[in-house]
């Protein structure tokens, strides 16, 4: 059931009917959101393909402290991190780009991230150096003390925090 918001009478109501309205109006316009299934699975393939950083733990430690964790303060430094992950992968790949997951990355409806369709074989290759490139992205991300490595790593992020402003991590 769609989420109702409460206020005077019938604003829920209100409410409900245009989200059902907005729904009708995606499905006309974009055949392939014919159902609810449909829009369910288009959501999870787009969300998929987010790069989604989080708190982790036992990680290398930043310099000059015995801390490996940033739970409980790192929030806005993976937020940050999550947003030009994203950004970088929008500039290669365009907004429509799904990864597969693992075998390849992936186009929509069977094309590449240049918009290729072209024989099997030459999609296939597109779809593995794609897959390549959109690890290579993740990978400047990596929780990770080497600046060759993972350069947008938290513990560089931090490292500059601390050169810059005096700021250590916690």
């Amino acid at each position: 059931m769609p989420h109702q918001r409460r206020g005077p009478k019938g604003q829920a109501h209100q409410h409900l009917i245009h989200e059902q309205q907005v729904q009708r109006q995606l499905r006309q316009q974009h055949p392939r959101f014919s159902s609810d299934d449909a829009v369910q699975a288009a959501f999870h393939a787009d969300f998929a393909t987010r790069p989604w950083f989080t708190y982790r733990r036992e990680f290398a430690e930043f310099r000059g402290t015995t801390m490996n964790t940033d739970c409980g303060w790192g929030c806005m430094i993976r937020s940050g991190q999550m947003i030009l992950g994203n950004t970088l992968l929008l500039q290669r790949f365009g907004r429509s780009w799904r990864w597969k997951g693992g075998g390849g990355g992936g186009g929509v409806g069977g094309t590449t991230a240049n918009g290729a369709s072209g024989s099997p074989v030459t999609a296939s290759r597109q779809m593995a150096q794609d897959d390549k490139l959109h690890r290579s992205v993740l990978r400047l991300f990596g929780d990770c003390p080497d600046v060759s490595v993972a350069p947008m790593s938290i513990h560089n992020l931090v490292a500059i925090a601390d050169e810059i402003l005096g700021r250590q991590p916690g």
